[in-house]
């Protein structure tokens, strides 16, 4: 029968080590770097998807809700008239419209110092749309440790025929995503049928493609990489962070001193038999 090890003996000669990734070495800009986002469930993911899906819904529903004879918001960039519902917006309204936006970014920096970057996390557009490729990724290639060896893996029919599946569903989104914003600015129902009778104009269709790829682009592969180096709202945060502000961060002090120790002595140190 051998001697039950001291795991503070162990400890001295074996410690966990810590991963301390090499900046200067990491390609950051590469989309093959990229995270692979692990399913959670909570209240707060849950209301996170619950505000995605109703920011999707009303992004894709505004242009078709009629207002007299037009639709109910419609930038008329021809005539140099924005409708939005029963108000219409002028070019020499524009200075009025800037102070709204104005009011509305301090509203936003307001916000932020006391709550974080709750914009970023619940309704900013990079990160709902976002979690929209993300779900049709778990949907075709599964879990974080399945889609880590699907990667992995050599090409075969399996992982070709799952590859194709979720791309596809990420252009078909795209796609939406572009005709929906195109919407905006011209009527959604002489829209759609232009452009699905090929009766739009070029103009119509490079636009289309253009938003088709940014989207494709931006929400399955730049992802994090849009919100790092890209978005306008990021370099504002130093600016309004205060040590009160809530963020999520690592204490680099905790808990870098365990040691690994058999399941036993664990157990014995806990108390339990």
């Amino acid at each position: 029968m051998t001697k039950e090890s001291n795991p503070k003996d162990f400890a001295k000669h074996q410690r966990i080590k810590i991963h301390q990734p090499d900046a200067s070495k990491a390609d950051r800009f590469n989309p093959r770097n990229r995270i692979y986002v692990r399913a959670i469930d909570g209240l707060w993911t849950k209301l996170r998807r619950q505000m995605g899906w109703v920011a999707m819904s009303f992004f894709l529903l505004l242009p078709w809700l009629p207002w007299g004879d037009r639709q109910a918001v419609w930038f008329d960039l021809a005539q140099q008239k924005f409708h939005v519902f029963g108000l219409t917006i002028w070019p020499q309204d524009l200075t009025l419209l800037a102070a709204l936006f104005t009011i509305a970014a301090f509203g936003l920096f307001f916000v932020t110092t006391y709550l974080g970057r709750v914009w970023c996390g619940y309704t900013c557009p990079q990160t709902v749309w976002t979690f929209i490729f993300i779900w049709f990724e778990e949907k075709f290639e599964g879990a974080r440790n399945k889609r880590i060896k699907l990667d992995q893996m050599p090409w075969s029919f399996n992982k070709l025929w799952r590859k194709t599946a979720k791309h596809t569903s990420w252009l078909l989104v795209s796609l939406i995503t572009a005709t929906t914003f195109v919407s905006y600015f011209i009527p959604s129902r002489e829209l759609y049928i232009d452009f699905i009778t090929l009766n739009a104009s070029g103009a119509i269709y490079f636009w289309i493609i253009f938003f088709t790829i940014a989207t494709y682009g931006n929400a399955g592969w730049m992802r994090e990489i849009m919100c790092i180096h890209m978005c306008p709202y990021a370099r504002f945060q130093a600016a309004m962070f205060d040590k009160n502000t809530y963020i999520v961060g690592y204490d680099s002090a905790r808990g870098e001193t365990r040691a690994f120790t058999y399941p036993k002595a664990r157990s014995k140190r806990n108390g339990i038999r």
